[in-house]
């Protein structure tokens, strides 16, 4: 070990689980703040992208007041996230009541 070559940390995390774990992550938190500049202030800290595979988007909302603003802008929304994710077909919304 002490003359062995060093490795830059990325490469090692990228090619480790834990990289798939971070590009989860940096695509929820890219997602999140699309979704934050289309919708109210108020709207904030009762939603959560619950989940999301190749063509969608699972999104829980606290209640049906929020789901039914988010119906409402659905194609804005989807279109925003299709600018740097082509892929996302659909965004699915589910009422969780213990977001709040």
């Amino acid at each position: 070990m002490r003359y062995s070559k060093p490795k830059e940390i990325l490469k090692i995390v990228e090619s480790s689980s834990i990289g798939h774990i971070l590009r989860q992550s940096q695509f929820v938190e890219a997602i999140t703040t699309q979704i934050n500049r289309l919708l109210p202030k108020t709207f904030q800290g009762y939603y959560v992208i619950k989940n999301y595979d190749d063509n969608s988007i699972v999104i829980a909302v606290a209640n049906g007041t929020i789901r039914y603003g988010f119906l409402s802008k659905e194609s804005e929304i989807l279109m925003e996230i299709q600018k740097q994710y082509p892929a996302i077909k659909q965004i699915k919304f589910v009422v969780d009541p213990n977001l709040m």
